[in-house]
């Protein structure tokens, strides 16, 4: 039938597609990491949450899961001996549970070093859980939510003027500032 793929032109063509979407998707997120002036892409970007007032909840929780600000794993200790693969882990032992690995685990999401806003992805273990869980955490995350809508209604043109700087802090990502250009609503 006219028009239609071989199997073999198929493969070429979906290969290339995914090379295309890779190359864009890195481009956004270099933008995203250092934006340009004057550059469709980054005021794109920068409008993304401005224009969708409802992506407020997945900015925080997605920043929850990529860029949590705890750096240190929580200590356990096994209670059986364990095969992790391949790693043999003996009752008693102390193993170290890297949080930041987790919220990045490509089992648990598409696309993980991804920041996607659209993800719609809950970073619950970001505060812990079980018995550890933080009590603070639907205060913290309706702060968070609140100080974003607040912010981006007073300050719709709001844009970075350079890069957060973060404190050399061993246990805690802490971010010391972040320059940004505030823009108040035109009335």
């Amino acid at each position: 039938m006219a028009g239609q793929l071989s199997p073999e032109e198929r493969g070429k063509l979906e290969a290339a597609l995914d090379v295309g979407t890779e190359v864009v998707s890195e481009t956004v997120e270099e933008r995203r990491r250092r934006p340009l002036d004057n550059d469709i892409l980054t005021l794109l970007i920068q409008a993304e949450v401005r224009c969708e007032p409802t992506l407020v909840k997945n900015v925080v929780e997605e920043t929850l899961r990529y860029d949590n600000p705890g750096k240190l794993g929580i200590p356990r200790y096994a209670l059986d001996d364990v095969d992790l693969r391949g790693a043999r882990i003996r009752k008693g032992q102390r193993v170290m549970a890297l949080l930041s690995s987790a919220l990045r685990d490509e089992a648990a999401y598409t696309r993980a070093s991804t920041f996607d806003l659209r993800r719609g992805a809950d970073a619950g273990v970001a505060f812990r859980g079980g018995h550890h869980y933080c009590i603070g955490a639907t205060l913290a995350r309706l702060e968070g939510r609140i100080a974003i809508e607040a912010l981006v209604s007073r300050f719709p043109e709001m844009e970075l003027a350079g890069p957060a700087v973060f404190a050399p802090r061993p246990s805690i990502r802490k971010m010391t500032s972040l320059p940004v250009r505030l823009r108040p609503a035109r009335a």
